[in-house]
């Protein structure tokens, strides 16, 4: 893999990022995380570096668990640091495409927010929802937009197509939280044995 080994670190505009500036807008899926991983140890990816980042390894740090952050640049468009932000934070610098290739950890928590496409966003969940222990969970941002001007290629374009699939699959429960994630929806999925293996009154209901 393409790892940074820098020190660790976290820098913006030449200053040191205050973490508490950016964990209201991640504040379900950092709730969330913290308690997933209270049952389910394991490993965080997340597909798509930024403030999310932040909030991420600072949980990996204290759970003393690898964080694998995958972008194009390092802490992605908006520069939110320019090292590892702790010893486990595996990052790599490249597609998602090629980190897939590559990847053989379980992890506990997977997030996808990197090029909001659907094709891509599709290869994705179902590459990580293979890899996904049972009872870990993966979040999809901008799954839920509020308005339809926010469908642009440079927003959250048509990364809802893949959450309208995924609720389809009687494997998974999905729940979809319109608000939080800077608005723009944040899909939780939340994986099971598959539904024809568990006992009956595990099975998910909305499959006859």
């Amino acid at each position: 893999m393409s790892i940074i080994r820098d020190k660790p670190g976290w820098v913006q505009d030449g200053k040191i990022i205050d973490f508490d500036t950016y964990t209201d807008q991640w504040d379900i899926m950092s709730a969330i995380t913290q308690t997933v991983l209270k049952y389910r140890k394991g490993p965080i990816v997340e597909i798509g570096m930024g403030s999310s980042s932040l909030v991420f390894s600072k949980i990996a740090k204290r759970e003393n668990i690898k964080l694998y952050s995958c972008d194009l640049l390092m802490g992605g468009i908006f520069d939110s640091f320019q090292n590892k932000l702790f010893d486990d934070h595996i990052c790599f610098i490249g597609k998602s495409e090629d980190f897939i290739k590559q990847f053989q950890d379980t992890p506990a928590i997977v997030f996808i927010d990197g090029q909001h496409d659907y094709e891509v966003v599709k290869i994705e969940a179902e590459f990580f929802l293979d890899k996904l222990m049972i009872g870990g969970v993966m979040f999809l941002h901008d799954t839920f937009p509020f308005l339809d001007k926010y469908l642009t290629e440079n927003r959250s374009h048509d990364v809802y197509k893949a959450r309208q699939e995924l609720e389809q699959n009687p494997d998974i429960d999905v729940l979809s939280f319109p608000y939080s994630a800077i608005n723009a929806g944040l899909t939780m999925v939340m994986k099971h044995p598959k539904n024809d293996d568990r006992p009956y009154w595990l099975r998910n209901g909305r499959v006859a």
